[in-house]
């Protein structure tokens, strides 16, 4: 998707996107990004510091708690970026425990779903009582700004990468399989297109390039994210 992500941009100036995706973070990590765009911890004013966690997996029967992860998130950034797979089941009420723990939050929290949210059908109830726990869920027409930063996002989808992935010809589920990731990517290039801002953070689950699925099976890779270009899009 860093394809289409990368035409969305304001008329006549280069827009600098940072894209965070599942696969590019190990449990959790936080990403120090200044608005020069070197990537350098700063302490300055106009530095925007975003903290990015995927895979939290809630579980419904689970003690585990990410109160004090979020308090503590709380007090090193200005944001919280949850990168999708935020429950095991997508479960209604995993998505209210998650709610919970994110009460000890005091930053603002955008997020993705990933699919494990997907897994039993309730993703819209998933986002309902996440965006009722004051998430913003990122959407092809909801986006976020903070300090002159833009935020977009979509969950992706598999298909593979740039020369390696499938098109869509032959069999009809083969087609249906590539046109939700050219939809995928769509939706993301529409919210992209209405932010306003040169400095903008995407959140993906599904990864947009290969790179950042190194050290998986390369046999699993069409599964694991895609890269849609135009001569992928659907007949």
């Amino acid at each position: 998707m860093r394809q289409h992500a990368s035409h969305a941009r304001r008329p006549g100036r280069r827009r600098k996107t940072l894209i965070i995706n599942h696969y590019s973070l190990l449990n959790f990590s936080i990403l120090i990004w200044n608005q020069s765009w070197e990537g350098k911890i700063s302490a300055k004013q106009d530095s925007l510091r975003v903290a990015a966690i995927a895979d939290l997996h809630v579980h419904q029967n689970s003690p585990e708690t990410f109160q004090g992860l979020f308090a503590k998130i709380s007090q090193s950034a200005d944001v919280l970026a949850l990168c999708g797979d935020l429950t095991h089941l997508g479960l209604p009420q995993e998505a209210d425990k998650l709610a919970k723990d994110l009460r000890a939050c005091r930053i603002p929290v955008v997020a993705v779903l990933g699919n494990h949210d997907y897994q039993s059908g309730h993703q819209e109830q998933v986002k309902k009582v996440l965006r009722a726990a004051k998430v913003v869920m990122l959407e092809e027409t909801e986006t976020f700004r903070l300090k002159d930063v833009g935020f977009a996002g979509t969950k992706g989808f598999g298909g593979g990468f740039d020369k390696h992935m499938l098109t869509p010809f032959g069999e009809e589920p083969i087609k249906h399989f590539v046109t939700e990731a050219v939809n995928e990517s769509l939706r993301l290039e529409v919210a992209l297109n209405s932010l306003r801002t040169e400095k903008t953070v995407v959140l993906l689950h599904y990864s947009p390039i290969a790179a950042t699925v190194t050290g998986e099976p390369p046999e699993i890779f069409p599964f694991l994210g895609s890269s849609p270009g135009r001569n992928h899009r659907p007949f």
